[in-house]
C-alpha cells in the first residue's frame, strides 16, 4: 500500500474483517452533488439524520455516482455505507456528528485485535468503493465523551476485582473505515473525538491523507486508542 500523509503518522496492524457488503441548493455545492438536507436531514444538532444520508448515497449510486455533501450546520448520524461512485464533501462550517448510541452502528463480522468476532461499524463506511473521496474543510466528529466515560469506568471496576480488561469490552465505533478500495483521497477533513480508532484501512492500495487536522483529548476524559490504523494492505 502506498500512504502519503501530510499531518498524521499511521500504525500497521494486522487485520482480516469478513464484511457484507441534480440541482444542489447549498454554497459550494457542484454539479453531481446530493445536499443531504434535500434529503431531509436537519441541522439542529439532535435530530438523527442517518436515514436522509443513507437515501443520498443510495440516490448518488443509483444515478451513476455523485458526492454527498455536508452544508453548514451540526447533523446527527449513525453508521453510514457508502457505496461505489459515491464520495462525502464537507463544507465550511459542516460537521458531521456520530451518535453516542451504540444501538446506531449495526453489528457486523469482524476481526478485531486479532479476534474473529462481530463488531460494530464506524460512522463512514466504505466497501470496495475505488477512489473514494473524503473532503473538507468541514468536520466529522464522534462525539465520544461517553463511550471514552464507559471504557474508563470499566476499565477501574475490573482493576479493582484484580481482573485485566481489554480494549473491546466497552463497544466503541471507529470514525472511518474504508475497506477493499483503490485510489483513496481523505484531504483537508477535520477529524475529531473518535470513539475508537480515528481511521481504519483495509486492504487498500494508493491511499492520500492529507491536510487533515486530526485531534482527540487527554483531558479532562483521555480518548482511548483513537489512532489511525492501516491493515494487510498490499504494495501495487
Amino acid at each position: 500500500m502506498k500512504v502519503l500523509l501530510a499531518l498524521f503518522p499511521l500504525v500497521l496492524t494486522a487485520f482480516w474483517l469478513p464484511f457484507q457488503a441534480d440541482t444542489p441548493t447549498s454554497k459550494g455545492a457542484q454539479p453531481k452533488d446530493y445536499v443531504i438536507t434535500e434529503f431531509g436531514a436537519g441541522a439542529d444538532s439532535t435530530q438523527l439524520n442517518t436515514e436522509a444520508i443513507q437515501r443520498a448515497i443510495d440516490k448518488a449510486n443509483a444515478d451513476g455516482g455523485g458526492t454527498v455533501v455536508i452544508p453548514r450546520g451540526v447533523f446527527l448520524s449513525g453508521a453510514l455505507f457508502f457505496k461505489p461512485r459515491t464520495h462525502l464533501r464537507l463544507l465550511a462550517g459542516a460537521k458531521l456528528k456520530g451518535s453516542d448510541d451504540i444501538a446506531h452502528y449495526p453489528l457486523i463480522p469482524s476481526r478485531m485485535e486479532g479476534q474473529s468476532q462481530d463488531y460494530y461499524a464506524a460512522l463512514v463506511n466504505a466497501y470496495k468503493v475505488n477512489g473514494f473521496r473524503i473532503t473538507g474543510p468541514g468536520t466529522i466528529d464522534g462525539n465520544g465523551l461517553r463511550f471514552w466515560k464507559a471504557f474508563w469506568a470499566h476499565r477501574d471496576s475490573m482493576r479493582q476485582l484484580g481482573k485485566s480488561s481489554t480494549n473491546l469490552e466497552v463497544h466503541r465505533p471507529r470514525l472511518l473505515f474504508i475497506w477493499g478500495s483503490d485510489n483513496v483521497t481523505i484531504k483537508d477533513v477535520k477529524m475529531r473525538n473518535a470513539g475508537f480508532w480515528t481511521t481504519h484501512l483495509y486492504q487498500c492500495n494508493n491511499v492520500l491523507i492529507e491536510g487533515c487536522d486530526i485531534r482527540s483529548p487527554f483531558r479532562p476524559v483521555k480518548a482511548p486508542a483513537p489512532m489511525a490504523w492501516t491493515s494487510t494492505c498490499a504494495r501495487k
